[in-house]
C-alpha cells in the first residue's frame, strides 16, 4: 500500500474501528510502522483478490463506503 500512514489509520478506524499507532509515539521506525500496517490490513481483509493492488482498491472502496 502507498497510501501513507494517513490513509491507513483512517481505512482502520473506518472499517474496523481500530486505532493504528501514531508514528510520532511508537519506537519503530517510518518504514517498519508503515510495512506492519500494510500487512494488517490486508490480513484483515483476507483472502480472495488477484493481487496486492485489488486489495488495496477494495480497501479504498469500503472506506468510501463505510
Amino acid at each position: 500500500m502507498s497510501t501513507g500512514m494517513a490513509g491507513k489509520r483512517e481505512i482502520a478506524r473506518s472499517l474496523w474501528g481500530l486505532e493504528l499507532p501514531d508514528p510520532e509515539k511508537v519506537n519503530w521506525t517510518i518504514g517498519r510502522l508503515m510495512l506492519w500496517s500494510n500487512d494488517l490490513l490486508i490480513a484483515l481483509l483476507g483472502e480472495g483478490f488477484r493481487h496486492q493492488q485489488h486489495a488495496v482498491e477494495v480497501l479504498w472502496w469500503a472506506k468510501d463506503k463505510a
